[in-house]
């Protein structure tokens, strides 16, 4: 995927070192956190090492959400690939993941981020399906999800329910032909 990605009122720029301390500081709300299903730690040193961990995760593509006009951070989305029973890497199944900022909900910025990113990765990768997990009680996220034309569905086989010890309720969207 590219480097960098532009809408209406986004820059969509792949995750790098640089980015840290933004981000970091973004996940001081340890309710994004929960919803994130990130888990970072609670302190900004820790925080920021776990960040730079995930900034070199292979099998991960991060993007970082900025303001066009700010250039602050309102969010990321996250492109995992989904472990097989035999934990290889899928070729074809990869996993999305997302957080906005507090005071960046309900203006259809992730929804416009998502717009762009999906069909990116659709037409760039090798990927057929991508799923999505939001927690049971996140009417917000699955909102987004319905408007991105994902359909619900169970729990992949290859992933444990009990994997990240969170209640999720999964979604699909399969490659458009």
């Amino acid at each position: 995927m590219e480097d960098t990605y532009l809408t209406e009122r986004l820059v969509l720029t792949k995750f790098s070192l640089a980015d840290i301390e933004d981000l970091s500081a973004m996940f001081e709300d340890q309710e994004l956190n929960v919803t994130s299903g990130l888990k970072l730690p609670t302190s900004n040193p820790e925080r920021i090492l776990a960040l730079t961990m995930l900034s070199k995760t292979p099998s991960s593509v991060v993007y970082i959400l900025r303001d066009k006009q700010a250039k602050t951070v309102v969010g990321l989305v996250v492109f995992y690939r989904m472990y097989l029973v035999d934990y290889q890497y899928s070729n074809r199944e990869c996993e999305i993941g997302f957080v906005l900022r507090r005071e960046s909900r309900q203006q259809g910025l992730m929804s416009e981020a998502l717009t762009q990113l999906i069909v990116a990765y659709f037409d760039e990768t090798k990927f057929t399906v991508l799923y999505a997990g939001a927690h049971t009680n996140n009417l917000a996220s699955k909102a987004v999800l319905k408007r991105m034309k994902f359909e619900p569905c169970e729990l992949p086989n290859n992933l444990n329910e009990n994997q990240f010890n969170l209640e999720l309720d999964y979604f699909c969207l399969l490659q458009p032909k």
